[in-house]
This record gives structure tokens, C-alpha cells and sequence, in this order.
């Protein structure tokens, strides 16, 4: 394989990789935001009150804090791809428990018994399933920002592209979740998300990892999982005159993977990973993971209650939906500008 055509080929991979993570970044978000619109109104027909609805809500956001951390030690041990997949299994499962929920507690308690009972019981396993729900969406958030940053050089444009199929997922959920909900049902509508889910997981699984294997020129091998480092290292190096690129030869083969090797050792030596402890000590840091956290609890306190208050309205399903649906739409916009904006 010559020169231009190894590279085309890894201009190919790249950008179905980047497909690939923007269609699992718009599903999931689609799915985790078609709860905020649909949750609450079924949650309501059990006459629960509010404040065990947002501690519903809020399982999610604590399931969502605690993962990362865990999450990001397992990424190079157990795979990127993997934790990928696996927690996105784990959500479509835990999307198809949502749905038939109400109907096994109701099959489980009858209308004769204890109406607190029956509430309690539900309040209890929806915090529990929005929890480790929150666990699995963010562990797949992790998973291909992590990607992004690894296997993209234009990174801006690269997270650009991330964050507008998030803005995506944001404005499609609440929409066609509740059209989903009001045509199908509840249990059906989410038995429908779960599916999607479920689907996406094996797609991710059998196309992801094969594209994010590197194919390097003929003749010349290199270990998998280190693969997309050493294309970063063969780019850096390939006009570099102390490398000498005889792919006729088998011991130039043999020089150019050590040396490439080498150089990616070194690298690691120089740059090494940072810690948690060190990047609490960074104020940019802190002032950025400060802002959004702001942000996203001022849109948590609406998402319990507005679904809800539209209901009383007399607002349709449907509509609802669409209330969600605009309150996002500016996203998909904005992060295109945000590349653009001066770094300091």
C-alpha cells in the first residue's frame, strides 16, 4: 500500500468513526431525554407526590457523578469500545425495565392492599433504575469523548461535531417519545427505546472497533490496541530524515516498528497521565466543571416539575414533547460556534 493510499484509508476510518460515535451520542441522549417529557405524567397517575419525583431525578444525576471516575481507571484496561457497549446494553435494559415497571408492581400489589405500600415500592425501584441508568449514560459519554480526544487531531472540530449530535439526541428524544408515548403506550414506547438501544449496541460493538483498527502499509504489523498511537506516531515521523522507510527490506521493517515504539514509550515517559488530585488543583478546570454543573441543576428543576405543570394545562402529549424539544434546539447551533470563539 503506498504512502497516499495508507492515508486515505485512515481519512475513511476517521470519519466513519466520528459517524459512528455521533450516532451513538445522538441515540443515547435521545433515549435518556424522552424521560423527562413521558416519567412524571405516568408517575402522576399513582398520585406519588413531587418531592419523591425529583428524588427519582435526582438518582439519575448521582448515578451519573459517581461513574465517570470509576469508569475512566477501567478504559485501557478493560477497552474504550467495551465499556461502550456494555453500558449501553445495561441502558436498554434498564429502559425496558422502565417500561414494564408499573405493570409488574401492579401485578405484584393489588388495588386491595396498601396504596403507600405500592408507592413506595415504585418510588423505590425507579430511583434505583434511574440510578445505575445514570451510572451507564455517562459511562458512554466517557466512553467516546475519551475517543475523541484520542483519535482526532483536530479536536475542536471533533468535539464540535460530538456535542451537536448530543444537541441532536436533546431536540429528537422529548419529540418522538412522546409521539411513541401517546400512539403506543408507555410500556410499549419504551419496550420500542429499548430495542433501539439494544440494536446500537451491537452495531457499536461489530463497526466501532473495526474501524478504530488501524491498517497499517503492507508488510508492516503492529499491535492492535496501540494502533491508533502509532498512527499519530507514523504521521509525526514520516518526513523525518533520521527514519529511513525502506519497506523492501525486512530489517527496515523491523527498524521502523521499534523506533516507532520507542517514540511512543518516550512520549508516555514525557507527557504522563494526570491524576484526579491534579486536576482539582487547575482553576480553569474548576471554574468550567463549576459553570456546568450550574447549568445542568438550573435544567434538572425544570425536569421533574414542567411536564407535569403542562399536563394541568391541559397541554397534549404531543406538545409537551415539542416544549422539550425547542427548549434544546439552540444547542445544535451553538457548539458549531463554539470552535470559533478565541481561546483566551
Amino acid at each position: 500500500m503506498s504512502p497516499s493510499q495508507c492515508d486515505a484509508e485512515q481519512r475513511r476510518r476517521r470519519s466513519r468513526t466520528m459517524l459512528s460515535l455521533s450516532l451513538i451520542a445522538t441515540i443515547t441522549n435521545a433515549a435518556y431525554t424522552t424521560i423527562a417529557p413521558i416519567l412524571p405524567l405516568e408517575i402522576d397517575k399513582y398520585e406519588i407526590s413531587y418531592r419523591w419525583v425529583s428524588l427519582i431525578f435526582l438518582a439519575f444525576s448521582i448515578g451519573s457523578s459517581v461513574a465517570p471516575p470509576l469508569v475512566a481507571r477501567q478504559l485501557e484496561s478493560v477497552g474504550t469500545v467495551r465499556v461502550m457497549v456494555y453500558s449501553m446494553g445495561g441502558m436498554a435494559f434498564l429502559l425496558g425495565c422502565l417500561g414494564y415497571l408499573f405493570d409488574i408492581v401492579g401485578a405484584l400489589i393489588t388495588i386491595d392492599d396498601d396504596g403507600h405500600h405500592r408507592q413506595g415500592v415504585i418510588v423505590t425501584l425507579l430511583t434505583v433504575i434511574l440510578f445505575f441508568m445514570g451510572a451507564f449514560f455517562s459511562s458512554i459519554t466517557t466512553g467516546y469523548y475519551s475517543l475523541v480526544s484520542l483519535v482526532f487531531v483536530e479536536k475542536e472540530s471533533a468535539m464540535s461535531s460530538i456535542e451537536a449530535a448530543v444537541g441532536t439526541g436533546y431536540v429528537l428524544g422529548p419529540f418522538f417519545g412522546s409521539i411513541l408515548y401517546e400512539e403506543m403506550g408507555y410500556q410499549h414506547a419504551y419496550a420500542f427505546i429499548s430495542l433501539g438501544m439494544m440494536v446500537m449496541a451491537l452495531v457499536t460493538w461489530k463497526y466501532l472497533s473495526f474501524y478504530l483498527k488501524y491498517k497499517p502499509p503492507e508488510g508492516v504489523s503492529f499491535d492492535d490496541d496501540k494502533s491508533s498511537d502509532l498512527e499519530a506516531q507514523h504521521d509525526g515521523f514520516a518526513h523525518d530524515n533520521s527514519l529511513e522507510l525502506n519497506r523492501d527490506s525486512t530489517d527496515g521493517r523491523e527498524n521502523i516498528e521499534k523506533q516507532l515504539l520507542n517514540a511512543n514509550t518516550q512520549q508516555q515517559r514525557v507527557v504522563p497521565q494526570p491524576s484526579t488530585i491534579s486536576l482539582l488543583k487547575c482553576p480553569k478546570l474548576l471554574i468550567s466543571a463549576a459553570t456546568i454543573m450550574w447549568i445542568n441543576v438550573s435544567w434538572t428543576c425544570i425536569e421533574p416539575l414542567l411536564a407535569k405543570r403542562l399536563d394541568d394545562f391541559h397541554v397534549g402529549k404531543k406538545q409537551i414533547g415539542m416544549v422539550f424539544s425547542l427548549a434544546n434546539i439552540i444547542y445544535v447551533p451553538t457548539v458549531f460556534l463554539a470552535q470559533y470563539l478565541p481561546r483566551h
